[in-house]
């Protein structure tokens, strides 16, 4: 689902509708679990974007939970890797990746993991699905009174969603060295085409990410062998995020320095 705020009241349904320009309005975290950032450079695809892993484990698997991801993000407002509880901002509203106007994509799915990595899975229905549910009321759209974008896209019309109320202060912005590229309207990127090369490729939402990319880059690296260095031998729960802790098992250690030599050069755009 993608989600901006709205302007007006319409004559033909009964609910608001037209889009505001939601450049960094705040996004926050609609559960608890931990916040994973990426980027895939300003050409195309999701974007920066984070990805929100619960610890509601899908039933009858072992290592597969729930999980959110927000996505065409402006700024992050969390470190890689870092415990969020529901309401924590998390990042600003852009439009990174693939996006002509400055919105929130959202997503509900199930990501597994598996060693050094989280394999993105299933999408969940969000739109008219009683089970999923938003500050406790489900998104439910009436197909029938609806306000077109263009041929493909519906902009919502139907009761206002409240959102999830922030429950911390907002901080500020983490900003990136880079100006948009690409034409968007509305977008800082944390890395660039031109910086880094070969980062911007035609790919939308990758299917695994490597959490041996500690510092959320895209790709693995000896930037990423020096922070996990940096605090080897660290409790994950004195640290302000886990992304050093790769396999999860609450403690920075020989093994998770492993995981990244062994994964080095891999990259997920």
């Amino acid at each position: 689902m993608d989600f901006n705020k709205v302007v007006d009241r319409t004559q033909s349904c009964p609910y608001a509708s037209g889009v505001l320009n939601d450049c960094d309005e705040v996004v926050v975290a609609s559960h608890a679990g931990t916040a994973y950032h990426r980027t895939q450079s300003g050409c195309s695809g999701y974007g920066n974007y984070v990805v929100v892993v619960s610890n509601v484990r899908v039933p009858a698997t072992s290592s597969t939970y729930l999980a959110t991801l927000y996505a065409h993000l402006n700024y992050f407002l969390k470190d890689n890797g870092a415990p969020v509880s529901v309401g924590q901002p998390i990042a600003r509203v852009g439009a990174t990746g693939t996006a002509t106007c400055s919105h929130l994509h959202y997503e509900i799915l199930e990501v597994t993991v598996s060693g050094s990595t989280l394999t993105l899975g299933t999408r969940r229905q969000v739109l008219n699905n009683d089970t999923i549910r938003l500050s406790g009321q489900p998104l439910q759209v009436d197909l029938n009174c609806r306000v077109y974008l263009n041929e493909r896209d519906y902009i919502y019309v139907g009761p206002p969603i409240l959102g999830t109320a922030s429950v911390d202060s907002i901080p500020g912005n983490i900003v990136g060295t880079c100006s948009p590229t690409c034409g968007n309207q509305c977008g800082n990127f944390l890395w660039s085409s031109e910086e880094v090369p070969g980062r911007c490729i035609p790919h939308e939402l990758p299917s695994v990410i490597y959490l041996t990319d500690v510092n959320g880059d895209g790709c693995v690296d000896d930037a990423d062998l020096l922070e996990v260095l940096q605090v080897r031998g660290a409790d994950v729960s004195e640290l302000p995020s886990r992304a050093a802790d790769v396999n999860w098992d609450g403690v920075v250690d020989e093994t998770d320095l492993l995981m990244v030599l062994m994964d080095m050069g891999n990259c997920s755009y």
